[in-house]
């Protein structure tokens, strides 16, 4: 008998995932939220009097994106060129676009943005940590000067718009890139591994090390003290971006990721020091 009666329920609980599941199918060929219909209008789980089944959407797949395979570098940028390279065009005369960015066609006309381009894409430099500073600085500024809004005053309201994505897009490539925090932080997004907000340093050792370091500079009482405390914490960045750049050749991404955090620390001390340093002389 017992066996009967939980043979049934199984049956009834089988026939209503069922119906369930076929509710959010039909919810999702409509483009409406898979969850906006379950079988009660006040609970995301089934209330049939048979058996309480949990479903889960039909078209979730929450284990796939939590396995997503993470690239190198080198894979993410070849896949995204070889991608979606060959399918951008000129809005104006229909040429394929041989480069991946291309900004102007070869009938004069600047492009839109491309929205599937990297900041490291943008600046025409390899996606890679190590980038030289005044290199990208004069590469910034060769851009601007063929893309900047002003040149296109007189063109199309097409053309100023495209002109002033790119424009938009290059400062926002540029200011990213040419410091080594947030560049570094950038990498790791490419990489599938961000550094989240919640993402703190938990080194004992390192938290008390920053706490002092933060007590001396609120403790000095001159100019030069706050000089000494910079060029102290000046040499800690550049040994700890030194670091940084190592980790990321060898692919070392979650030391790098744990270098960022701790470079992001002194990074912030550095801010605090120029600001006292402006209360003193008025110099950033």
């Amino acid at each position: 008998m017992y066996r009967s009666v939980y043979a049934v329920q199984c049956i009834t609980a089988n026939a209503c995932y069922r119906r369930c599941n076929k509710v959010y199918r039909l919810a999702a060929a409509q483009l409406h939220d898979l969850h906006a219909r379950p079988c009660h209008p006040m609970h995301s789980r089934c209330m049939c009097p048979a058996q309480s089944v949990r479903i889960e959407p039909a078209l979730a797949l929450p284990s796939a994106l939590s396995n997503r395979k993470v690239h190198t570098l080198a894979e993410d940028t070849h896949t995204r060129r070889y991608a979606t390279a060959h399918k951008l065009q000129c809005w104006k005369c229909g040429r394929d676009l041989e480069e991946f960015v291309e900004r102007f066609c070869s009938c004069g006309m600047v492009q839109s943005v491309n929205e599937y381009v990297n900041y490291f894409d943008v600046m025409g430099v390899p996606v890679t940590f190590d980038l030289d500073r005044a290199t990208l600085h004069g590469i910034f500024r060769n851009l601007q000067k063929d893309l900047h809004p002003d040149k296109f005053s007189k063109r199309s309201e097409l053309e100023r718009e495209y002109s002033e994505q790119q424009s938009s897009l290059i400062n926002k490539a540029y200011t990213t890139l040419v410091k080594p925090l947030s560049r570094g932080q950038y990498l790791l997004e490419i990489l599938g591994h961000p550094v989240e907000e919640i993402d703190k340093a938990d080194d004992p050792a390192f938290l008390v090390e920053m706490m002092e370091l933060n007590e001396e500079l609120e403790e000095a009482h001159s100019l030069e003290e706050v000089h000494k405390i910079k060029e102290k914490n000046g040499q800690t960045i550049s040994d700890i971006t030194a670091e940084i750049a190592k980790a990321f050749q060898n692919d070392t991404i979650q030391d790098a990721k744990a270098l960022l955090i701790k470079l992001n620390y002194y990074s912030n001390v550095d801010e605090k020091i120029k600001a006292i340093q402006q209360m003193y002389t008025g110099e950033m």
